[in-house]
C-alpha cells in the first residue's frame, strides 16, 4: 500500500496544495510554503486562516517536532524565515 504514496515531502507538498484550495489560502501562499521548505530542509510550512484564535499567518513545524507542540509563526513569509532561522530546534536524542 505505502507504494501507492509518494515520500513525505512530496506527499507534503500536494498536501499543500489540498489545504490551500480548501481553506482558500492567499494567491501565491502555496509557493512562498513550499520556497521555505525547500529553504530550510526538515521544516514544514502551512497557511492557516485564522483558526482558535490564532492570527492568519503561515506556521512551521520540525520533523523532530509533533503536531501538538507550539509551531512557529510569521505574518508574512519573510517573517517565518526569521523566525526559523533563529530558532533552535530540539533534538531527537536528546
Amino acid at each position: 500500500m505505502s507504494d501507492l504514496l509518494p515520500p513525505g515531502p512530496e506527499l507534503f507538498a500536494a498536501n499543500q496544495r489540498v489545504l490551500a484550495e480548501r481553506l482558500g489560502w492567499p494567491l501565491g501562499a502555496v509557493e512562498a510554503c513550499q520556497s521555505i521548505d525547500e529553504e530550510f530542509p526538515g521544516w514544514y510550512t502551512l497557511y492557516w486562516p485564522v483558526h482558535r484564535g490564532k492570527p492568519a499567518g503561515y506556521y512551521a513545524f520540525h520533523d523532530n517536532s509533533n503536531w501538538m507542540e507550539p509551531h512557529l509563526y510569521g505574518a508574512t513569509p519573510d517573517d517565518l524565515r526569521e523566525a526559523i532561522r533563529t530558532h533552535r530546534c530540539p533534538s531527537r536524542w536528546t
